[in-house]
């Protein structure tokens, strides 16, 4: 399957984006899924796996891992975002235009880095708050800031996933708090 007059694979574009993370593989995919998002997902579907898939995903620029999780998960994606444009997340944003339109999901937007009037810990509570309201369970971290993985364990979650790349398929990792 090829993508608009690049000559990249969708398989290719996505294995370049999640390995190097470049924006120009990252907008390739954006572009393709805007286009055709069913066939996008089926596509990326056969790629992705791993248990347990994140009812959450927080990214930064990562939209190969907002895919991946769409591709297993289907509707129903809660999606944070950082609530200032980081460099990069162009592909992203245009991304988060898209998913509540096509009913996939739901963009929430929090604070991922603290900042000269936020500091960390009142970001921390930010954040969590905005996970606690939506109950997320399983979020996945693989493009968030420390601070929101510190947030998610504030915010009740009780696994956190990272996106794995196997070679020829990518899995949804688990790891878990040990409370004490």
């Amino acid at each position: 399957m090829s993508l608009g007059g690049l000559g990249l694979e969708l398989g290719e574009a996505f294995w370049r984006a999640l390995r190097e993370g470049t924006e120009e593989a990252r907008w390739v995919l954006v572009k393709r899924f805007i286009s055709s998002p069913d066939e996008v997902l089926g596509e990326l579907g056969r790629r992705v796996g791993g248990e347990p898939v994140p009812d959450t995903v927080v990214a930064a620029r990562a939209v190969e891992v907002v895919l991946a999780s769409l591709a297993v998960r289907g509707r129903g994606l809660r999606l944070v975002v950082p609530d200032e444009p980081v460099p990069g997340w162009g592909p992203l944003a245009a991304l988060v235009e898209e998913l509540p339109r096509l009913g996939l999901g739901s963009v929430y937007r929090v604070p991922f880095w603290p900042r000269p009037r936020l500091r960390a810990l009142e970001a921390v509570r930010r954040a969590a708050r905005v996970l606690r309201g939506f109950s997320a369970r399983i979020v996945d971290v693989t493009d968030a800031s420390p601070l929101i993985a510190a947030a998610a364990q504030a915010g009740g979650a009780r696994w956190l996933t990272v996106l794995v790349d196997y070679g020829h398929v990518a899995v949804f990792d688990k790891f878990w708090f040990v409370r004490g």
